[in-house]
């Protein structure tokens, strides 16, 4: 996942401390770049720095939780501005900005 230099804190306060998703260390030979990851169940999601960053607006990650409405009030009492979407009548789901 992209994101701006410098951006390391709030990665690790949003996906560490909201989300609660485990800091994992990069492998030895990738230390020296910036960015951080994080265990993500079986799987790593990867906070790396770009440059030349541009937000896009059409990309997202998509995360399967058990307890969205808990999720949901979680993020808003973190403050993060959280939208819920029913474009899809078969998905609960909720958009994070």
């Amino acid at each position: 996942m992209p994101v701006p230099k410098g951006c390391e804190p709030e990665a690790r306060s949003f996906f560490g401390a909201i989300l609660e998703l485990e800091e994992i260390e990069k492998p030895e030979r990738l230390r020296s770049r910036a960015g951080c990851w994080f265990k993500l169940g079986l799987n790593q999601l990867r906070v790396g720095v770009e440059d030349a960053f541009r937000s896009a607006r059409k990309a997202y990650l998509a995360f399967a939780v058990t307890e969205i409405n808990a999720l949901f009030s979680r993020l808003v009492e973190a403050g993060v501005r959280c939208v819920w979407d029913d474009a899809l009548d078969e998905i609960r789901r909720f958009g994070v900005h």
